[in-house]
């Protein structure tokens, strides 16, 4: 298993987490309008939040009843502030590990290894 220089966690509402090797991976995957409506929190491999801020806003039409966004990314900010209540859901077991890429995790043993700052010794 390679270990991702950025590697990502992104934590949904439907109790999965998702790896990603990047910031460009994860807008692939992650739709803005949902990470604009914090349907996910992102942790770096320390288990720091990464905060989104958009490099460009939302552009939204109406179309009848229906909103829809046009291509949008997002970033992430680093912080120090360390988010361990979230690590900690990760030796439940509750939660699917979804590996992207190359970060092929599927398992917390997985995550681990990719990721062995994560939960400190």
């Amino acid at each position: 298993m390679r270990w991702a220089k950025q590697m990502l966690l992104a934590f949904a509402d439907d109790s999965t987490v998702h790896v990603f090797e990047s910031v460009e991976q994860a807008n692939v995957y992650c739709e803005v309008i949902d990470v604009e409506n914090q349907e996910y929190t992102f942790l770096d491999e320390r288990g720091c939040l990464m905060k989104p801020a958009n490099a460009a806003p939302v552009k939204r039409k109406f179309l009848y009843f229906f909103s829809v966004t046009g291509p949008a990314r997002f970033t992430l900010q680093s912080s120090d502030e360390k988010r361990e209540d979230l690590v900690r859901t990760l030796a439940t077991g509750e939660l699917k590990i979804v590996g992207h890429g190359s970060c092929k995790a599927s398992s917390l043993d997985d995550l681990l290894k990719l990721a062995p700052l994560l939960v400190p010794s």
